[in-house]
């Protein structure tokens, strides 16, 4: 049952164009990392609908070897139609199955922020740097909750475990990475974009924020309101 209402839930064309988007560029900036016909192998913690893995497979084609663990049954099944490797499990620990180690990428994305607390995703980020290769990367995106503020836990009741750019760039380095790269999203869009969506944002989260607030059943109001709320990526080498 855990995160059936996220397989469930209905997304408008326009949020399923910009999540695409999202994670084609996400796709792409990992296939850079490893230039020319070398392959990669790397784990996703959190697929969800698969998503960046459809992306990651059309820019990397045969150079992949694209493994995930999916705690929701139902993702993993939807996953395994596709034609990928989801290992069903809930971590920490992480899975007893041979294929975990040697990964020369670990990837999370809106993942960390559902651990419930510091020593979970101390636990998690720690068994990420045991499977990854030396010198293999690590990239996490997470909500900001400095910009999100409240809308950070009413936009899902298993967030529990706060992100900011400063709170991320302290762990990774104390779990043993060094900071590659830390980039802005607001949906799909990153810098100097952003720089005409937040007043876009500011102007749809009064007006969505108004109407939803008269009319809870208006569930839309609040993935409005939420749409281009900033999001950040870290990248981050093992040591």
């Amino acid at each position: 049952m855990l995160f059936d209402l996220y397989f469930l839930r209905r997304i408008t064309p326009l949020g399923k164009s910009m999540v695409r988007q999202l994670n084609h560029k996400i796709a792409r900036t990992v296939n850079a990392l490893f230039p020319g016909d070398t392959g990669f192998k790397i784990l996703e913690i959190g697929p969800g609908v698969g998503t960046f893995a459809d992306e990651l497979h059309n820019i990397a084609k045969n150079r992949c070897s694209y493994y995930a663990i999916e705690p929701n049954l139902s993702l993993c099944k939807a996953g395994a139609d596709k034609g990928y490797t989801f290992i069903n499990a809930s971590i920490p620990p992480f899975p007893d199955h041979e294929a975990m180690n040697n990964f020369d990428c670990g990837y999370m994305s809106h993942v960390m922020e559902h651990f419930e607390s510091y020593p979970a995703v101390i636990n998690v980020l720690n068994g990420l740097h045991n499977v990854l290769k030396k010198d293999g990367y690590l990239i996490i995106v997470v909500p900001d909750y400095l910009d999100w503020k409240a809308d950070f836990f009413n936009g899902d009741y298993s967030h529990s475990y706060i992100t900011t750019e400063r709170r991320l760039r302290e762990l990774v380095c104390d779990m043993g990475f060094t900071i590659e790269k830390i980039q802005y999203y607001r949906a799909c869009y990153t810098f100097p974009q952003t720089i005409l969506i937040y007043p876009v944002h500011v102007l749809i989260k009064i007006f969505a924020g108004t109407v939803y607030n008269f009319c809870r059943k208006l569930d839309v109001m609040f993935k409005m309101k939420v749409t281009f709320a900033r999001n950040i990526l870290i990248i981050c080498k093992k040591k």
